[in-house]
Formats: structure tokens, C-alpha cells, sequence
């Protein structure tokens, strides 16, 4: 093991780089794309019928109704599943690193703001191993779906 600083960080690139592949394979950005599109029309087609009070208006809104409950739930299962993928690695390793660097103090290197007491902010210029595994991977996720939605974009264009 290197020091807890790098440790934690190459954890934390390494979860973040999983996650998204496992997400991209899981849940595919197009497909979702898709279904909220279809979850938005058939929400604001639903609006309109729910002004209405005829019957033949009501029996569109419960078939409406079903098929959002459907697009929804097939959305819910990939969610669900990227979850479970998800935690099978994830518990596992937090497990590990909080016994492993329980005791360590990481130096951070810069002092990063806080809310301290009565909702006031704080500098803090040191952390827990959690803190900085927290740090590292939003910073990885964040650059990680930059890159990624600039490589799309690429693609698109060609």
C-alpha cells in the first residue's frame, strides 16, 4: 500500500470508472433518453384529459395511466439494477478501506468549505479517509461524464 492519500484516490477513480461502465452497459443513455421523452408526453396528454369528463376521455387517461406506470417501472428495474451491481463491489471495498485507514488523517490540498455550528461555514484542511474517498470521486465522476458527454457530442457531429 502507498500512502492512505493515493490509496483512497485510486479507489475512488476505480469505483467511479466501474460505476459508469457498469451504468452505460446497464442503463443505456439513449434508451433512458427515450423514456422520460415518452414519460413527458404522456404526462402532459394526461393534464389535458384530466380537464376533460367525457368517457371516452377518462378511458385514454387510464390507458395513459398503465402505460407510464409500465415506462416508469422498466426505468425503475434499470435503476434497481445498476444498484445491486453496484453495491456487490461497493460494500465489499468500503468494509475494507474504513478498516484499513480508520486511524488516518489526510492532509488536504487545499482548505475546502464547510457548514460548521449554527449554518455557519468552516474551512477544513484535513479529513477522514471518507471524506477524501467522497472528494476524489466526485471530482472523478464529475471529470469522468464531461469527457464522456464531449466524446458523445463528437460522435453526433460525425
Amino acid at each position: 500500500m502507498f500512502d492512505p492519500q493515493v490509496d483512497l484516490a485510486l479507489a475512488a477513480v476505480g469505483v467511479s470508472l466501474a460505476s459508469n461502465f457498469v451504468q452505460r452497459k446497464v442503463m443505456p443513455k439513449e434508451e433512458t433518453k427515450q423514456r422520460q421523452e415518452k414519460i413527458k408526453k404522456h404526462q402532459e396528454r394526461m393534464k389535458e384529459l384530466a380537464n376533460k369528463s367525457d368517457a371516452k376521455s377518462k378511458n385514454e387517461l387510464e390507458a395513459l395511466e398503465k402505460e407510464l406506470m409500465e415506462e416508469m417501472g422498466k426505468m425503475m428495474k434499470g435503476s434497481t439494477r445498476m444498484m445491486m451491481f453496484s453495491m456487490l463491489f461497493i460494500i465489499p471495498l468500503f468494509w475494507f478501506l474504513g478498516e484499513a485507514y480508520k486511524a488516518a488523517v489526510i492532509q488536504l490540498p487545499f482548505p475546502i468549505p464547510w457548514f460548521g455550528e449554527n449554518w455557519s461555514v468552516k474551512l477544513y484542511s484535513e479529513t477522514n479517509w471518507i471524506g477524501w474517498y467522497v472528494l476524489c470521486s466526485l471530482v472523478t465522476s464529475l471529470a469522468l461524464n464531461a469527457a464522456l458527454g464531449l466524446r458523445e457530442k463528437v460522435l453526433k457531429k460525425k
